[in-house]
């Protein structure tokens, strides 16, 4: 009769822990864990990061005739990376000779892309529809001459973490197989100090009015797996305060998020609260 009653008291304690879980799972989502590409590593400048990347992805070239490049909006160095990018691909022989990219980036963003010899075209990439753009991607991949295209929106865009985020809508367009090869920008925090740097919040599904949690929370998990791993490169090179670092990490689908941090990033006075993120709503084409 004990024995009776200690299995049903384990089985109700079972129970109410797994019930618990599942209302969590529930109210808070579920985001699952980023797996390293990169681990902790450090560079002159952000262009270097760039060719490393391209680099470090070579063998995805030769299998994928479209990556996806988000960028950050407020970082003018998202450019020095795109610029390393296609340089490195240059070099390598795996040169893109087409792009699409988003109207509303910086001019600047479009006619690099021009100097590196891609037919260019300026779009929006967030409408309701995503017909036109689904008739970009068509008409760049039918083109004479065709190799590779590069896509290159704001990095919120890019991210098939969001349920309803332009990719997902424009692949659903394009009715194709699996996902877009995408590689996301983003901040990197080196110390728990610098998650307030971070562009995304982390929060449960109930304060989620701006729906980026998701992708903010994976951004946070990868920030926060290397710490750790930080001090340590950082007590064995103390170099590292003076050089770019970053890290990549593969999440949903065939995301790849590289965050960085530079070194004005880690100086006390330069740490702000930024403005909320928000998901900007799909525009009438």
């Amino acid at each position: 009769m004990q024995t009776n009653k200690v299995v049903l008291s384990f089985v109700i304690v079972a129970g109410a822990i797994v019930t618990a879980g599942v209302l969590l799972l529930l109210k808070y989502g579920y985001t699952p864990a980023p797996q390293r590409i990169m681990k902790p590593s450090h560079f002159a400048n952000v262009e270097e990061l760039g060719r490393t990347v391209m680099k470090r992805f070579y063998g995805d070239l030769a299998l994928e005739n479209t990556i996806v490049l988000g960028v950050q909006v407020q970082k003018p160095h998202s450019m020095d990376f795109l610029r390393g990018y296609l340089s490195a691909a240059k070099d390598e022989g795996k040169a893109f000779t087409h792009a699409l990219v988003e109207i509303d980036l910086h001019p600047d963003y479009a006619r690099l892309l021009t100097e590196f010899a891609l037919e260019t075209k300026s779009l929006r990439t967030n409408t309701v529809e995503q017909i036109e753009f689904a008739d970009a991607v068509k008409s760049a991949r039918s083109s004479t001459g065709f190799q590779r295209l590069l896509i290159v929106v704001p990095n919120l865009y890019a991210s098939h973490l969001i349920s309803k985020s332009p990719l997902h809508r424009l692949e659903k367009v394009l009715g194709e197989p699996k996902t877009m090869f995408t590689i996301l920008l983003s901040q990197l925090a080196t110390a728990p100090e610098h998650e307030r740097q971070m562009e995304f919040p982390c929060v449960g599904s109930e304060r989620d009015t701006q729906g980026t949690a998701a992708l903010g929370c994976s951004l946070f998990m990868s920030s926060r797996s290397i710490y750790r791993a930080f001090r340590k490169l950082e007590a064995k090179e103390p170099i590292v305060k003076e050089r770019v670092v970053a890290i990549i990490q593969k999440t949903a689908g065939q995301d790849h998020h590289v965050l960085y941090r530079l070194p004005q990033d880690v100086s006390p006075t330069l740490i702000q609260v930024p403005e909320a993120a928000t998901t900007p709503a799909a525009t009438s084409p």
